[in-house]
């Protein structure tokens, strides 16, 4: 029984040493010398699935959409994305670059850029417009409003608009808006405009001008100079006045358009047809001492009685059959002085018929034959009882209209620079205790190379009192001729 116990134990000790060797052995086996982990993974064989030990990932350039705006509730867009990493990754030189390209239509308006996890803010436009683009101006004082600047050059340049850009950014297209209603065409070169006439508003100062095809308003008082444009109105002439609160506008068409002074508005039951089936522009317009609206045009005058439900009559004053083209039309005592392009001057007497309607008496010529120094007249006016006429060549002849003598011409010979008169007006020119007053009969004033004052004594004396408007406190006011000469001269 020993015996066979002992040898019945010897069996079984056998297998199980073979057991443990074998558990030993087998993991040993493993590592081979070609079975050894590497100490990097190439980024390519990176996915979701499985991950290296470390690596990186390169999205390229994704198109970010953000979405669900809300002006109304003032609720932005929004817009995610999610990259993913290996669980327990730790993340180093992560770096975001953000393209935009205004031109290519990729913009965003005031975007804010951030990483959700660390709650970490990397981009922030808010408040400073779009972002690739910029269509509005920052707010600036007060000469930028709501991305508009609302100013005028001081005196040739203005630095008060400003937009906010990115370090680094290139401008691939910039254009400027510069134009507005009121404010005058620009151009880049030089631009010739046509003045044709000018008038001053007799309630606020304004002062009207007939540029081109339309009505310009300017306002020297106003930080931008012109305030008004009344585009298209195709005006020739134009007269203010101020009894009847009217404009009058005198057009290419032949007709004659009214507006009030007081506040710009057409005036709809104006009758502005001034002769049937007749197209010649009015090219002057003036107002008597009985109210009546004279107008001229080729070799006609047209008048319109004051009173309601009244029309145009028309009266031909060309005694020949060549066309005359009035340059100016004013009255005097019943007599109507009006001046031509290259036939002198005609003065015509009229007087009021029991009918309501004009009689013209007489229709006198002056020219060269006579009382002018030559035919062509480019302007008249009436000043204290005397009669300018401004010739294109030979200076201005001057009638004393009270004692219907004439006086002695102004030329180059004694008070003009040059015998070339483009045109004359009548004003009130306030002189300030500075300006120099010389003693005898009269005072030239120089405005520039093309225009001169002069300004008869026996108008002056009477002294204005302060006005907040102007910064001197008492003015000596002078009725001045003013001239305008051609500008090479």
């Amino acid at each position: 029984m020993p015996v066979q116990t002992s040898h019945s134990q010897g069996i079984n000790f056998l297998p199980a040493m073979c057991m443990i060797l074998l558990m030993i052995l087998v993991p040993m086996n493993s590592f081979s010398g070609d079975r050894e982990i590497n100490d990097k993974i190439n980024s390519d064989y990176t996915n979701h699935r499985s991950w290296g030990e470390n690596g990186y990932n390169d999205t390229g350039w994704i198109d970010f959409v953000a979405t669900g705006s809300d002006i109304e509730n003032n609720t932005p867009a929004l817009g995610e994305l999610s990259l993913e990493f290996a669980p327990g990754a730790m993340i180093s030189n992560l770096t975001l670059e953000v393209a935009v390209n205004g031109s290519d239509g990729y913009w965003i308006n005031q975007p804010q850029l951030n990483i959700l996890n660390p709650q970490t803010n990397i981009l922030d436009w808010r408040g400073q417009g779009d972002f690739g683009r910029q269509n509005d101006f920052l707010d600036y004082d007060s000469t930028v409003t709501g991305g508009v600047l609302d100013s005028s050059l001081k005196p040739n340049t203005i630095s008060d608009a400003s937009w906010q850009i990115p370090t680094g950014i290139e401008i691939t297209d910039l254009i400027i808006e510069a134009l507005r209603p009121v404010d005058p065409k620009l151009s880049l070169t030089s631009k010739s405009v046509l003045i044709h006439d000018s008038e001053i508003n007799p309630f606020d100062g304004r002062l009207y001008l007939l540029v081109d095809d339309d009505l310009l308003h300017i306002d020297d008082n106003s930080a931008k100079k012109i305030i008004d444009i009344h585009q298209d109105i195709y005006g020739r002439s134009i007269q203010s006045d101020s009894m009847r609160d009217i404009l009058y506008i005198g057009q290419n068409d032949g007709n004659v358009t009214a507006m009030r002074l007081s506040d710009s508005s057409i005036i709809t039951d104006f009758p502005i047809d001034v002769k049937e089936n007749s197209s010649n522009s009015i090219l002057s317009i003036t107002l008597d001492d009985n109210g009546i609206i004279w107008a001229s045009s080729e070799c006609e005058i047209h008048y319109l009685m004051p009173m309601n439900g009244a029309i145009w009559n028309s009266e031909n004053f060309c005694l020949g059959s060549e066309q005359e083209i009035p340059t100016e039309i004013i009255t005097w005592n019943n007599r109507l002085y009006i001046s031509t392009e290259n036939n002198g001057l005609h003065v015509l007497n009229y007087n009021l018929s029991s009918s309501g309607l004009v009689e013209i008496e007489k229709n006198t010529v002056w020219d060269k034959s006579n009382f002018l120094s030559e035919d062509s007249i480019s302007d008249i006016d009436i000043s204290s009882d005397i009669l300018y006429v401004a010739t294109s060549q030979s200076g201005i002849n001057r009638l004393d209209l009270s004692t219907t003598s004439w006086l002695g011409s102004w030329t180059e010979n004694n008070w003009l620079v040059s015998d070339e008169i483009i045109s004359i007006e009548i004003v009130s020119r306030l002189l300030n205790g500075s300006s120099k007053i010389h003693n005898g009969f009269s005072q030239l004033l120089r405005i520039d190379n093309a225009t001169l004052l002069f300004c008869p004594f026996e108008s002056s004396g009477t002294l204005m009192s302060f006005n907040p408007k102007i910064p001197n406190s008492s003015f000596l006011l002078l009725n001045c001729v003013q001239l305008f000469f051609r500008s090479d001269k």
